[in-house]
């Protein structure tokens, strides 16, 4: 079993003063110096973006680098990665920078550890909740969904903290995602995943990863891989999942991107052919039947809901939607598309939908891949800057250089 009771604080001493007293040690540096530059060449003011940065010789559970000509420093944090360099061990850092700026930092012998506010992660094995400054994500299950086949390990229910909203759905999990179904068998998703394969992948104060893999009984053809990502004081967490056929199987329905939620949202808001976000009410109209006939595409940028009224929301961002097999050709989709639904007990969830209710042959080696950023939204006014930035940050990352002398 997996212990988890950990209570990271990194946001308010990301940048530390000289005022604060650190301790001074030239214990366990390599000799040479390493200076690191960091430039932002896509025009767009990163807040704060982590940066994995390899540096020769460092050993060491942490490093501190100061500004050139500023008198800040910068805690960072090894990576478990740090294995896999023969060059050195591997460090994520906390980096904020204006649109087209460039900064150099030194590494230093400064050798104390700093805190300020929290990245909490505690529990017990797979039944852990993950918080920082934006929301807490509980991936526990309650004694009726455990009597339901679910496992615990998957997102059940997030608190939005700012706004005191929390994002249920009725005796399920609100993220179902992959999901999966055979004709004559009951619908299972990887909820239905037992956790004896789960893992931690990292933790550390700005950090935690975990990676669940495995199988669903009477879905023993599908080998699932699925991993979420949480940064400290970053209002979105990171989603992959992958699917692998390890034998042929028909399925009636495949679905992958999907978040069911009580009646918590006013609006879908989603990505027009300009660009523009569009809306249409999730209740008191008939205007969601629209997309019966007109469905959102499966590769849609974006998609989400809304509360109008008290300006919040949760937005899938779709960073990465691969279905190539192992010969690089397409696995079998039928109706491929975005679906947003009408549950019971006036629920709405979105999903993507691969295979639509037809039953489809999907042989051996098919692959299903998807990667997603949900993107909390607490200010309705800003929500396309939050979503375009988010989006060309990803597709252009800081550039990242080192020189040693």
């Amino acid at each position: 079993m997996i212990t988890l009771h950990s209570k990271y604080t990194v946001r308010g001493a990301y940048v530390i003063g000289l005022g604060i007293l650190i301790l001074l040690s030239n214990c366990g540096l390599p000799k040479k110096k390493v200076q690191i530059t960091v430039e932002e060449t896509a025009g767009i003011a990163r807040d704060l973006e982590y940066v994995q940065i390899t540096l020769p010789g460092y050993t060491q559970d942490f490093v501190i680098i100061k500004e050139m000509d500023d008198n800040r420093y910068i805690q960072g944090e090894k990576t478990n990665n740090s294995a896999l360099s023969k060059n050195g061990s591997t460090y994520l850092f906390p980096i904020s920078i204006n649109a087209w700026e460039k900064k150099t930092y030194s590494v230093t012998s400064f050798q104390k550890r700093v805190s300020a506010a929290p990245l909490d992660v505690k529990g017990e094995g797979a039944a852990f909740t993950v918080e920082n400054d934006y929301f807490r994500a509980n991936f526990g299950i309650t004694d009726q969904q455990a009597a339901d086949g679910l496992y615990p390990g998957q997102l059940s229910t997030m608190l939005l903290k700012r706004k005191q909203v929390l994002l249920e759905r009725d005796g399920n999990n609100i993220h179902w995602s992959p999901n999966f179904q055979k004709e004559g068998l009951e619908y299972k998703t990887v909820g239905h995943m037992d956790t004896e394969n789960l893992r931690i992948v990292e933790q550390n104060p700005y950090l935690f990863s975990v990676e669940k893999s495995g199988n669903v009984k009477g879905y023993e053809e599908i080998d699932l891989t699925v991993h979420y990502t949480f940064y400290a004081n970053l209002p979105y967490f990171i989603y992959t999942s992958n699917m692998e056929m390890k034998k042929d199987v028909a399925l009636t329905l495949l679905r992958n991107d999907e978040m069911t939620m009580n009646r918590t949202f006013t609006h879908l808001i989603f990505p027009d052919s300009s660009g523009a976000a569009a809306y249409i009410p999730l209740y008191g109209t008939s205007q969601l039947d629209s997309l019966k006939n007109s469905p959102l595409h499966d590769n849609i940028t974006w998609v989400g809901f809304v509360n109008k009224d008290k300006s919040y929301g949760l937005i899938s961002l779709r960073l990465g939607y691969d279905n190539k097999n192992f010969q690089n050709e397409s696995s079998p989709l039928h109706e491929p598309h975005t679906q947003i639904s009408v549950g019971a007990d006036e629920g709405r969830y979105w999903n993507r939908r691969l295979i639509n209710d037809t039953n489809t042959l999907v042989p051996k080696g098919s692959r299903y891949h998807e990667k997603n950023a949900y993107l909390v939204i607490e200010d309705m006014n800003e929500i396309g800057t939050q979503i375009d930035d988010l989006l060309n940050s990803y597709k252009n990352p800081l550039k990242i250089s080192f020189s040693t002398e």
